[in-house]
């Protein structure tokens, strides 16, 4: 009878090893997963940041060639 017991337990024990070494797997699978997305996002937000940048500079450099030009037409009194 108690090695019925402790045959049964035994298996039990086996069966929840394997569930837990089952969601063991995917835990690492969805962190590798989480991470790379993580990197994904990273890489997309510096970009945004590297064009934000860059409309900002294009704007000044705009600015720059409208006043000058402004100047340019003031001074040859074509306004």
């Amino acid at each position: 009878m108690t090695d019925n017991v402790l045959d049964y337990l035994r298996e039990q024990f086996a069966r929840v090893h394997q569930r837990l070494d089952a969601i063991d797997r995917r835990l690492d699978e969805t962190t590798k997963r989480l991470t790379s997305i993580e990197r994904e996002i990273a890489g997309m937000q510096r970009t945004l940041a590297d064009r934000a940048e860059t409309a900002v500079n294009d704007r000044t450099r705009m600015d720059d060639f409208d006043n000058r030009l402004s100047r340019i037409e003031r001074r040859l009194e074509l306004m």
